[in-house]
């Protein structure tokens, strides 16, 4: 695992992401919740030939987080992650000098060393801790759900065979 460091520089905070409402009516702030877009979901998700997030498509969800405010939290495993949620297994978090962000592992990987094996999204690529927690949790979530349909399925047990005899 990469060494943690807090060297990395503050950004200062964005202004608000405002779009137009109704006629007559105030400008609304751009949605955060990520269940306002199909491609957030594990259905809806947009993936490339290899399984991958299609990243290109993603990008333009950006400007959603991009209004997510900077949590301060010190404990690195928990950025991005809302109050009350926990840390999705096969993620981790990471930060060093050349950026931080999350990482999701692939399941059938151990240690995931090779860029082939698993994906890292950056908090400042992606313009928050919480859109790339987000996006490595739905990567993970794609890999889990690919597998499952591709193992054969569980033959019946005994009892259950006895039952229908």
């Amino acid at each position: 695992q990469v060494k943690v460091s807090n060297l990395s520089p503050r950004r200062p905070p964005r202004a608000p992401i405002v779009t137009t409402g109704a006629a007559g009516m105030a400008p609304k702030r751009a949605p955060r919740n990520p269940s306002v877009d199909a491609r957030m979901t594990l259905a809806g998700a947009v993936v490339d030939a290899n399984g991958k997030l299609d990243r290109a498509v993603y990008k333009a969800l950006q400007v959603q987080f991009e209004d997510v405010p900077r949590t301060g939290r010190k404990k690195l495993q928990t950025r991005g992650v809302s109050e009350g949620e926990t840390a999705a297994e096969g993620l981790n978090a990471w930060e060093d000098t050349k950026g931080c962000g999350w990482i999701a592992r692939h399941p059938t990987r151990t240690r995931a060393r090779k860029a082939s094996e698993g994906v890292w999204y950056s908090a400042r690529a992606w313009g928050s801790w919480r859109f790339a927690y987000l996006l490595a949790a739905l990567q993970r979530d794609v890999w889990n759900t690919s597998i499952a349909a591709e193992e054969p399925a569980a033959p019946e047990a005994p009892a259950q065979q006895a039952q229908q005899a």
